[in-house]
């Protein structure tokens, strides 16, 4: 199986307080595994660092952490 992960669960996945971190961690895991191929659009990889390099947070998270 291939799955298309988004900017969404990547997200998710990399912030332990989303309120959605725990079933995006799981997919993300799952998929570093090997249980499925995973595929991430070029587009999601820019939105995912553009959203982390904005987010109001203490302390920001910095362009080097998101890339």
């Amino acid at each position: 199986m291939r799955a298309l992960l988004d900017s969404s669960t990547l997200i998710a996945a990399m912030l332990p307080d989303h309120v959605h971190h725990s079933p995006a961690h799981a997919w993300l895991s799952q998929a570093k595994l090997g249980t499925f191929e995973f595929v991430v659009s070029g587009h999601s990889l820019a939105e995912v660092y553009s959203v982390l390099t904005r987010l109001p947070r203490t302390p920001p998270i910095t362009a080097a952490e998101a890339w």
